[in-house]
This record gives structure tokens, sequence and C-alpha cells, in this order.
């Protein structure tokens, strides 16, 4: 409304007016387009880090995991300390 009233007042033709609008509305339509794509990459990368940072976050579970695996004493392993053993036969 107000851009129609200044076009008026500055113009006062009919047709001068409606030009003067078609031309403000392509104008915003324009810089709307613009600050939407501009905010789409914005989102875009802020997903793109969301994801990074998830995936990261799962392969440092499974790093630790696997790491806590390795680390847990087997039946198998020596329980530390001297290791016993007897001299062999024929050895100086």
């Amino acid at each position: 409304m107000v851009r129609a009233a200044e076009a008026w007042a500055d113009d006062g033709e009919p047709d001068a007016i409606a030009d003067r609008l078609r031309c403000d509305v392509e104008a915003m339509r324009v810089e709307i387009t613009a600050a939407c794509a501009e905010q789409d990459l914005v989102w875009q990368e802020r997903q793109r880090r969301r994801t990074d940072f998830g995936a990261t976050t799962i392969e440092l579970v499974r790093v630790n995991a696997a790491r806590a695996a390795l680390a847990r004493p087997r039946a198998e392993d020596h329980p530390g300390g001297p290791v016993p053993w007897e001299p062999m036969e024929g050895a100086a």
C-alpha cells in the first residue's frame, strides 16, 4: 500500500504507477530469491557439519570399544610377574 501511495504521489498516471509497482515487485522477488538461495547454502553447510560430526562421533565410539576389547585380559594371557622356566638340558 505504501509503495502504491508513493508511486501515485510521484507519478500520478495509472500506467506509470503500474510500471513502477511491477518493477518494485520484481526487485523484491529477485532479492527474496537471492536471500533464500543464500539461506539454503547456509543450512546445507550446517547439515553437512552435523552429518560429519555424527559420523566422526560414531567412528570414535567404535574405535574406543575396539580398544577397550583389546585391553581386557584374556584367559590365555600371562597374568604378569616372573615367568617360571626350567633350564634346558645340556645348556651350559
